[in-house]
């Protein structure tokens, strides 16, 4: 007879947690809408359009964000991680020693935002990364 109490107050927080995670995560549309409105706003000047190689490094030099990740799409057609870079090589040199990806200072590049939705919670979307693709001539 003890049991049943116990089943009761493991039922009743089961469903508090079950149902305290539904909100949030129904509450992390209006989140997302916030958050990528902000990060439009902050590079609105690349996402408008073509940017110079020169200025995409110089956004590489100062790139802090830990909302998402930065992609750059390089010369050979390879996209790589801002987080991956090595500074303390050269500007133009990457974390890969067989194959040293670059961004040309005189190349031109479209930047655009890679959005993630999760499968399982359809309103759980997330910018995931800013790419820089190279604009083909």
């Amino acid at each position: 007879m003890r049991n049943k109490p116990n089943l009761f107050i493991i039922t009743v927080l089961l469903l508090s947690v079950i149902l305290s995670g539904c909100t949030f995560s129904s509450a992390g549309g209006a989140d997302f809408e916030e958050r990528y409105a902000a990060a439009k706003e902050k590079y609105d000047k690349y996402l408008q359009g073509p940017v110079s190689g020169q200025e995409v490094l110089s956004l590489i030099d100062n790139w802090d964000e830990t909302d998402f990740e930065m992609t750059v799409e390089d010369l050979e057609g390879g996209r790589f991680c801002v987080s991956d870079i090595d500074k303390s090589n050269t500007a133009y040199k990457y974390w890969d020693e067989e194959s040293k990806y670059y961004i040309d200072p005189g190349a031109y590049y479209e930047a655009s935002f890679v959005i993630y939705e999760s499968p399982r919670k359809k309103n759980d979307k997330d910018i995931e990364e800013l790419y820089f693709s190279l604009v083909k001539e």
